[in-house]
């Protein structure tokens, strides 16, 4: 028999950590997604996006990300609208990948050369 999930205890992601090397480009980029910095210590911010989710990120000196490291991808609701406004701000998106079905996409080039891919909502048809 399936165990229903208890609201109280189901976990939902509060915020992801990111370890940057310049930690006001690593701030610049994700307020151009549309993010707010909400905290700003020595070495360490923390930035909210639209749906409430943080990231935080942690200067160091050595966050060369090399092997594994975790992709992020996003998703809009207007994506052309997106791949310009993100082109406006010299955020350089990639071609755009028209997937049907499945979700179109682009990718930039966020902090530390992380790849960010940007998605539309899933394409049916």
């Amino acid at each position: 028999m399936a165990k229903t999930s208890n609201a109280n205890t189901s976990a939902i992601l509060a915020h992801l950590r990111l370890p940057v090397q310049k930690l006001a480009p690593a701030i610049k980029f994700f307020e151009a997604l549309g993010g707010t910095q909400d905290v700003d210590r020595d070495g360490f911010a923390v930035v909210e996006l639209a749906d409430r989710t943080r990231v935080q990120l942690s200067e160091t000196a050595d966050a060369e990300l090399t092997g594994n490291y975790l992709q992020f991808d996003f998703k809009v609701e207007d994506f052309d609208d997106a791949w310009r406004d993100y082109q406006d701000k010299g955020l350089k998106p990639s071609d755009i990948v028209r997937n049907r079905p499945g979700h179109d996409f682009f990718i930039l080039t966020g902090p530390d050369n992380c790849e960010v891919r940007i998605n539309s909502n899933f394409n049916r048809i």
